[in-house]
């Protein structure tokens, strides 16, 4: 989440006017729609595997605490626990 701010404080500063352009951004946010379109991955392979960087950073911001990590995420334990015992393979196969 905070990446996600700074990226945003960063694009508003860049930016001339109101709105920010694609040039505003990271180069590697500036991808063009076909490139997009070409991913191998799906919408539900790219969300699952979000959600399982996120338990995982917020177990190490956590250091190692997996209750607090939890309650932070607003998740369960047990989900938390199912998020981070997913291996990366396991998250293209997974339905």
């Amino acid at each position: 989440m905070r990446e996600l701010e700074n990226l945003i404080q960063g694009a508003v500063i860049l930016t001339d006017g109101d709105t920010i352009a694609r040039s505003d951004l990271p180069t590697h946010l500036q991808v063009e729609k076909e490139a997009r379109e070409c991913l191998a991955e799906t919408f539900d392979d790219l969300l699952r595997q979000f959600k399982v960087d996120l338990a995982n950073r917020a177990v190490a911001e956590c250091d190692g605490n997996k209750t607090l990590a939890a309650r932070k995420l607003s998740v369960s334990r047990a989900y938390l626990h199912r998020l981070i015992r997913m291996a990366p393979d396991s998250v293209q196969g997974a339905a």
